[in-house]
């Protein structure tokens, strides 16, 4: 009788545990975001405190200005520890609704996936593009990478069509090329060849896109990239930098004979 109840208390839980492992996954996800991006709002918090303390003990005219600054970063950490705190709480209630009971409760169905089903992309921070975009821009001048990819990356979820979607496709292929993420900032180059081809970023994009090739010891397709921008931009700035980057590449290898 036990091995019959634990059977079907199994098979309940393959059921209930296929169903809901893409919730869990992406909320995980967003977990790991949203801690990516609390780590680092407190980075950036703590360098504009410690800014503002030493331009108030030399009397700047300017600490007020930080001070707010502070306290919007403040603002923003907060909001991110409030999105955790609510995840960790739905994290738990699917937990809860998968383990360790063979059945669900009496007279309680299970949970369909779609009742917790959630994009893996976080709460957006801000509702106009223009002001996200800033906010992506300044945490990428102070270094702050994986915040400023998380904004850019919500730009363009989000607003795609806004006049300033095209630049933080571009700044946020720079952003994943600083910290050395070569893949991504050449998908994020591409897509922005690809979606916004117009834009005045798309000289740098191409460029950035055959020096991203080359860290990835695609030679053949980054001197093809950077020829391109020889080819396409003849007087521009993009074009000097691409002669110059193809002095520095290795020759191509020749193809062998074959035998």
């Amino acid at each position: 009788m036990r091995l019959g109840t634990l059977l079907l208390g199994l098979v309940w839980l393959g059921a209930a545990g296929c169903a809901q492992q893409t919730t869990l996954k992406r909320m995980r996800l967003e977990n790991q975001e949203l801690s990516r991006q609390m780590a680092a709002l407190d980075s950036l918090l703590r360098t504009r405190e410690v800014e503002s303390e030493r331009r108030w003990i030399q009397g700047s005219t300017d600490s007020d200005d930080l001070k707010r600054q502070v306290q919007q970063v403040q603002d923003r950490l907060d909001n991110v520890a409030r999105r955790l705190a609510d995840l960790a709480k739905d994290l738990e209630a699917v937990r809860l609704s998968s383990g360790g009971k063979g059945r669900p409760p009496a007279g309680r169905p299970a949970a369909a996936p779609a009742d917790t089903d959630r994009s893996s992309s976080p709460a957006l921070l801000l509702a106009d593009p223009l002001e996200l975009y800033n906010l992506a821009r300044e945490d990428m001048e102070a270094g702050n990478y994986a915040l400023a990819i998380a904004e850019f990356t919500q730009v363009l979820d989000h607003f795609s069509q806004s006049e300033v979607a095209d630049n933080a496709c571009y700044w946020l292929g720079e952003c994943y090329y600083a910290q050395k993420d070569f893949p991504r900032a050449v998908q994020t180059f591409q897509r922005l060849l690809k979606e916004y081809p117009q834009s005045d970023k798309a000289p740098g994009g191409l460029l950035k896109l055959g020096y991203a090739l080359a860290e990835q010891k695609e030679q053949a397709k980054a001197v093809a990239t950077l020829r391109e921008v020889i080819e396409k931009f003849p007087e521009s700035p993009e074009a000097k930098l691409a002669r110059e980057k193809l002095k520095m590449l290795p020759p191509a290898k020749a193809a062998g004979k074959r035998r």
